[in-house]
């Protein structure tokens, strides 16, 4: 799933996702092509999905650079656009799913100069 080298890292943001199983596993990969669209697009290596209830309700790769917005992070990009589609409630209780460039990544680099 992952290039060699590349880590996977879940953000859980309710208890529900100890009972998806192995169904995380297509979560995580659905994240992992967001950061691909991160990256094709030029932007930072990030990428993130909101899932209510098993199903994926946002999608969100970094578009920090492509914005000129520190705050345009994969994961706000997800929960923005899970809310724009199914109301400012759903989010309540959801799962965000977030895939980084690499294991060695450590905090966020986004508002870093290169």
């Amino acid at each position: 799933m992952a290039a060699t080298g590349a880590g996977i890292v879940a953000l859980v943001f309710s208890r529900s996702a100890a009972a998806l199983g192995g169904v995380r596993r297509s979560f995580i990969a659905e994240a992992a092509r967001m950061r691909r669209e991160a990256m094709a697009s030029g932007d930072r290596p990030f990428g993130a999905v909101v899932v209510t209830d098993g199903v994926i309700i946002g999608y969100g790769p970094s578009r920090v650079l492509l914005d000129h917005n520190p705050n345009a992070h994969a994961e706000r990009i997800a929960l923005s656009d899970a809310q724009k589609r199914h109301g400012l409630n759903a989010t309540i209780g959801c799962d965000l799913f977030d895939f980084p460039a690499v294991s060695r990544v450590r905090g966020c680099h986004c508002g870093r100069q290169r």
